[in-house]
């Protein structure tokens, strides 16, 4: 929004962008289990071309001819839905799955161990302060949402940053993920950014301001 609106030279007014706020009271129990090594992703979203899932299967590909111990989950649905469910048979992969919608998201962000956002466009990304919110580290483009929440030193912001439309490059962030102390790491840093810097308390405090700056 802030690009945007300085995109016109006219605009004159004191303009003043506030984020969404996260209802961070809540109690989230872990379910995550870590009996083998497979790495457990979870992706989700509607099933458009903007929202990149083709680069995640790609990405997949990659993973499993390497024969790296990952299984991807795909939540959504949406006009690319068969093609999607094509592509992946016809690369034949055994480590992405296409789940449909879920009753409970938060269950599934629970039990998983990273969530992956591939996507060419993302205003801002509610999804993303969700995941990271139940402790996910977070794999995400380089969008308007990823640099928003994840910023210029996204480790310390709870996630990884890659390049929108490069297969490789989620591959590769995905692999450093396996590090365990990398994962804890930017799972406490995920849950660190939203309580601090988008949470409901933070939102009152800026619209609050905004209003006293107004009077």
């Amino acid at each position: 929004m802030k690009r945007f609106l300085t995109r016109y030279p006219k605009n004159c007014s004191k303009n003043v962008v506030i984020p969404h706020g996260f209802d961070t009271s809540l109690e989230l129990v872990d379910s995550r289990i870590s009996q083998d090594n497979v790495l457990r992703i979870i992706s989700a979203g509607r099933f458009v071309e903007k929202k990149g899932f083709t680069d995640l299967i790609e990405a997949a590909a990659i993973l499993e001819d390497e024969k790296f111990p990952v299984q991807i989950k795909l939540f959504g649905s949406g006009a690319l839905e068969k093609t999607i469910i094509n592509r992946i048979k016809t690369l034949g992969l055994t480590n992405i799955e296409v789940m449909g919608w879920t009753s409970s998201l938060t269950q599934e962000f629970l039990a998983a161990d990273i969530f992956c956002i591939p996507s060419h466009e993302e205003p801002f990304g509610l999804i993303i302060g969700e995941a990271m919110l139940s402790g996910l580290p977070v794999v995400s483009t380089k969008t308007d949402g990823g640099l928003e929440i994840l910023g210029s030193n996204p480790e310390n912001r709870g996630g990884l940053l890659v390049n929108i439309n490069d297969p490789a490059e989620i591959k590769n962030a995905l692999i450093s993920l396996q590090n365990k102390e990398l994962r804890t790491k930017l799972s406490n840093n995920a849950k660190e950014n939203i309580r601090t810097n988008f949470s409901l308390e933070k939102l009152s405090t800026n619209l609050r301001s905004l209003i006293d700056d107004a009077a």
